[in-house]
């Protein structure tokens, strides 16, 4: 079986590497873009650093601190967005040599589509209501007393 999943990080391992810079340099390097290197260069390192940390924390027996520390990552992803190729490579080259490289694709796939709902969708309804909690209190603060 070892030899199955070997067979395939070692397929995918380059031709995800190849399709997410691809995108990544489409993205940076497009007129009028305000997606900057500095950007790519902070989600990349970030992610490579939370890869690395999960693979750590497995390798030395804490698998409950690295499910915590995955679990972590949906607050994270509420501020952050984790979902851009960038942030995928890292998270999947962190964990290569760790867990191979099929398991983080599929997990940073996953993670990376919850995070996309969470800073997309729910951030900026949970933003839009609390914006408007804060001006009716404003409001009601300030009103004038008959």
């Amino acid at each position: 079986m070892p030899a199955i999943s070997n067979w395939w990080g070692g397929v995918l391992l380059p031709l995800l590497t190849w399709l997410l810079l691809h995108r990544v340099q489409k993205k940076a390097f497009h007129r009028g873009s305000s997606y900057s290197l500095l950007r790519v260069g902070y989600g990349f390192a970030g992610a490579l650093l939370f890869g690395i940390s999960i693979s750590v924390l497995f390798t030395l027996g804490m698998p409950d601190l690295a499910g915590n520390l995955m679990i972590a990552l949906f607050v994270f992803a509420f501020f952050f967005p984790i979902y851009r190729s960038e942030c995928l490579l890292g998270f999947v080259l962190g964990m290569t040599f760790t867990f191979g490289a099929v398991l983080p694709t599929l997990i940073g796939a996953l993670l990376g589509l919850v995070g996309l709902v969470l800073h997309a969708y729910i951030r900026p309804t949970v933003l839009y209501v609390v914006s408007k909690l804060a001006f009716l209190l404003r409001l009601r603060k300030y009103k004038p007393k008959p």
